[in-house]
C-alpha cells in the first residue's frame, strides 16, 4: 500500500502602510498676521484599502512643537513672528502601520506698517496761513518694527516738488481757493506700507 502524504505552503499577506500625503500651507507666503493652515491636498492611499487617518505635528526653526489640541492643522498668528521657519508633518496610519510623512515649510515675512490716519491743520486756512500735515493716528507696524514716515503734499490733486521730509507748506505758497491735501506713506525700512491721505482742505477767499 503506497501512501501519499500532501503538503501545504502557508501564506501571510503582510500590511501594506499607507503611502505619504501631498500637503500645502496656506497661505504660501505668510506674515504674522496670518494663521498657518496645513492642508491636506492629495490623501494618501492605501494598498489594502484600509481607512487611513492622520496625525499633524509642526516644528518651529527645526524644534518639535506641541500641536494645537483643538485644531492640530492650524497656527494662530498670535504664534508667530517674522523671520521664523514653520514645517508641518502630517504622518498617514492605517491603524497597523504608519506611512510616510509628507511635510511643507514657510517662513514668516516681513509685514507692511498699516496705514496711519493725517489732517491738515488749520482745517480753514487763510491765505497767507502756512499749513502743517498731522500724524493723527500714528502707523501701526505688526512686527512692532520702528516706522518712518515719508510726506507728500497735493494742491488741487497735483503732487508738488517738495522734500519728503517736508510736514508743512510755506504760507507764501497757500493762496485762496486752493485745495491742500497732505500724504503720508509709513516704512518699517525693509517694506513701505500704504499711504494714507488726508481730506481736504479750501484755503478761504480774501
Amino acid at each position: 500500500m503506497i501512501s501519499t502524504a500532501a503538503s501545504s505552503d502557508t501564506v501571510v499577506v503582510v500590511n501594506t502602510p499607507p503611502t505619504a500625503p501631498l500637503i500645502a500651507m496656506a497661505p504660501e507666503s505668510p506674515t504674522t498676521e496670518d494663521d498657518l493652515m496645513c492642508e491636506l491636498t492629495t490623501p494618501s492611499f492605501d494598498a489594502d484599502l484600509d481607512t487611513v487617518s492622520y496625525r499633524y505635528s509642526w516644528r518651529l526653526n527645526g524644534k518639535a512643537q506641541p500641536t494645537p489640541s483643538t485644531d492640530p492643522q492650524r497656527i494662530p498668528a498670535g504664534a508667530t513672528l517674522r523671520g521664523q521657519s514653520w514645517e508641518c508633518q502630517v504622518t498617514p496610519s492605517d491603524g497597523e502601520s504608519q506611512g510616510a510623512a509628507g511635510s511643507v515649510k514657510v517662513v514668516i515675512r516681513n509685514s507692511p506698517p498699516v496705514a496711519p490716519r493725517v489732517r491738515v491743520t488749520p482745517e480753514r486756512p487763510a491765505p497767507g496761513q502756512p499749513l502743517s500735515c498731522e500724524i493723527v493716528e500714528p502707523a501701526r507696524d505688526p512686527d512692532r518694527d520702528a516706522v518712518s514716515y515719508r510726506y507728500a503734499w497735493l494742491r488741487d490733486g497735483v503732487v508738488q516738488p517738495f522734500a519728503p521730509v517736508s510736514t508743512s507748506v510755506p504760507g507764501r505758497l497757500v493762496k485762496a481757493r486752493d485745495m491742500w491735501q497732505c500724504q503720508v506713506t509709513p516704512s518699517d525700512k525693509e517694506q513701505a506700507g500704504e499711504a494714507a491721505t488726508s481730506p481736504d482742505v479750501v484755503v478761504a477767499k480774501p
